[in-house]
């Protein structure tokens, strides 16, 4: 997981200004005294894990359509109770963090792996683990593929329950802010991405112009559109 994630109010950017310069000398104090301090450790067991990102989404057959199932935060605290009440059997429990998205789950290995050979046999079952129980978490009408991204992001009502992009965190024409998970962290860091930047990310790609491109008005280079219809 990216960091800890802790119940607490994140800083806004302009707050921040005022303790960025105390972060970035102790961040920097803190790594050489913990280097200083395991610096001569020999031999120490190698532990690691993986992690695998999930996405959630729901299928309308009757709609021929899937959207993002904004059910993850939900998810996550079922899968987390099972674990709890199921405890490390055999060592194959399972850990679920929080994503950036309101349909992203994370899972990783409920304790890390050592230095054996038998411990790389243990990689794929827990995987099969994994989501056998975020299977059995989800409803009948969703799934949960590892892919990289949804295509369908910023199409219409692309979410599920159905959300309007309005102002707020994001700013965003196309995305409502519904699709940011819940927890204080990542709207924080939507936003302070934003005010720090002077304006929002703008993600268009420019067009390759020939003779089958049809006109348009506005190219390459030129201020984010303000409105759908700019867009």
């Amino acid at each position: 997981p990216m960091g800890f994630l802790v119940d607490a109010s994140p800083l806004d950017w302009e707050d921040s200004l005022e303790v960025v310069k105390y972060v970035r000398q102790h961040g920097i104090e803190q790594f050489i005294r913990h280097y200083r301090r395991v610096e001569a450790i020999e031999g120490d067991i190698l532990r690691w894990g993986d992690e695998l990102e999930y996405g959630i989404f729901k299928i309308d057959e009757q709609g021929h359509s899937v959207r993002l199932s904004l059910r993850a935060p939900e998810i996550m605290k079922q899968l987390r109770q099972r674990e709890e009440a199921a405890g490390d059997s055999a060592g194959q429990s399972c850990a679920w963090m929080p994503e950036f998205g309101s349909w992203m789950v994370e899972g990783t290995p409920g304790q890390p792996y050592s230095g054996y050979a038998a411990d790389l046999l243990n990689v794929e079952r827990n995987m099969r683990i994994r989501r056998a129980r975020l299977l059995a978490a989800l409803a009948a009408d969703e799934i949960c593929p590892t892919v990289t991204a949804f295509p369908l992001m910023g199409v219409g009502s692309c979410s599920h329950p159905p959300a309007d992009p309005k102002p707020g965190l994001s700013e965003s024409l196309f995305v409502p802010d519904e699709v940011i998970n819940p927890a204080p962290r990542f709207g924080a860091l939507v936003a302070n991405i934003r005010r720090r930047r002077g304006s929002k990310v703008d993600i268009r790609m420019p067009r390759f112009a020939d003779e089958k491109t049809p006109a348009f008005e506005r190219h390459a280079g030129c201020p984010p559109p303000e409105t759908r219809a700019e867009a």
